[in-house]
């Protein structure tokens, strides 16, 4: 391809237009389709939320004092002493 044919096709690349798309009638339509599917409430998962908490405390209380227990390798023998002075 020649140099003065490649300068008048980017001449003419030039002046064209590119077509006029209006796209904004079906983005607003599902965004408006979103919206609605999204009306939905959280109330069920808060359940769940308050459920798992009042799960915790006890778990959390209980693993404490297993972690006490464990952590202290006195604290099981001494435990067991009692039965031998019987």
């Amino acid at each position: 391809m020649s140099e003065e044919r490649l300068r008048r096709l980017m001449a003419r690349a030039r002046q064209e237009r590119p077509p006029r798309t209006d796209v904004t009638g079906a983005v607003m339509a599902a965004v408006r389709a979103d919206e609605r599917q999204d009306s939905t409430t959280l109330a069920p998962l808060a359940w769940v939320a308050v459920g798992a908490a009042a799960l915790a405390v006890p778990a959390g209380l209980a693993a404490i004092a297993a972690w006490e227990f464990i952590s202290d390798p006195l604290l099981g023998l001494a435990g067991t002493l009692v039965w031998w002075a019987l």
